[in-house]
């Protein structure tokens, strides 16, 4: 507000950061199935009540649950690492094990958008998907939560995974041992833009976000060899929402990943630009940050 002096915005604000924590330690509390200390329970029921959260973290499925465990943790520790100039510097860096599994966490809602609301509006990749031999790719595959829950999704489908960071490269194969799938699942040190299959998988995950924009058109062009005929892409983007303060926050943690911060237009050019058809931003509620940009290599 205007009239606010610099010290009752932070008063205000942190309020909202110590709701997000609190819920925070309640879904934690269901995922971990470790009930808060005697202490603080009274005080984190309250807290809840006074949200008006309690009966959704009661009745949110786990993966529901689980998938905004990681989102606020991925806010907070990467909210933390921003208020100290020695860790500020752009691009995704973090190595820490809590923060790599977070950001694992909140990539396994995405398999579920994919089968649920993305697939059915795409002619063909439903089908391709659960087809034998069907192959998806897997660009900053982190962890593997997601490459991992698209396998539990689609039994018959294989995986390429492709990461930068070794600490994360680590867990993710620790991840797939636990779960028996190293023959569905092949995981490579590396960079999209140094992908070299040809015509191999029918489904793409680019995510633009994390990847430094001078090298966007390079990861795409290698996606669009790597595609088989018909097969899609999809490349998340920053959309302008109808509320000015989330857009520019969200523009700010996407700078600090050092990923493109581009608009949905600029990333349907990128993609017309390496050879894609059929482009489209699929709708997205007004007050989202975020749409989802797909696209097709030529049937």
């Amino acid at each position: 507000m205007p009239d606010e002096t610099l010290s009752e915005v932070v008063s205000r604000l942190s309020a909202s950061a110590h709701a997000l924590a609190a819920i925070g330690m309640a879904l934690d509390a269901r995922v971990s199935g470790t009930p808060p200390a005697p202490e603080v329970a009274p005080w984190l029921d309250a807290a809840l009540k006074e949200l008006g959260v309690a009966e959704p973290i009661a009745q949110a499925s786990p993966l529901e649950r689980e998938t905004l465990l990681g989102e606020i943790r991925v806010f907070t520790l990467t909210n933390a690492r921003m208020l100290f100039a020695a860790s500020q510097g752009p691009g995704w860096t973090h190595r820490e094990p809590e923060l790599l599994e977070a950001a694992g966490d909140v990539s396994a809602g995405v398999p579920h958008r994919i089968r649920n609301a993305l697939a059915p509006r795409l002619p063909g990749l439903a089908e391709r998907l659960a087809a034998p031999g069907a192959t998806f790719l897997d660009i900053g595959v982190g962890v593997a939560r997601m490459s991992l829950e698209m396998m539990r999704l689609w039994p018959d489908l294989r995986v390429v995974g492709i990461e930068p960071l070794p600490q994360a490269l680590a867990l993710a194969r620790e991840k797939v041992r636990a779960e028996g799938l190293e023959s569905r699942i092949e995981l490579r040190e590396g960079r999209g833009e140094d992908l070299t299959d040809e015509s191999r998988f029918d489904l793409a995950w680019v995510p633009s976000l994390f990847i430094p924009e001078a090298a966007v058109p390079r990861v795409l062009a290698r996606v669009h060899a790597a595609l088989r005929p018909g097969g899609w892409v999809l490349v998340p983007s920053v959309k302008p929402s109808t509320d000015p303060l989330a857009t520019a926050l969200v523009r700010l943690r996407v700078a600090g990943f050092g990923g493109l911060n581009g608009s949905p237009e600029v990333v349907e050019g990128l993609l017309r630009d390496a050879g894609f058809t059929g482009v489209a931003t699929l709708p997205s509620p007004p007050a989202s940050t975020g749409s989802m940009v797909v696209a097709r290599k030529a049937p």
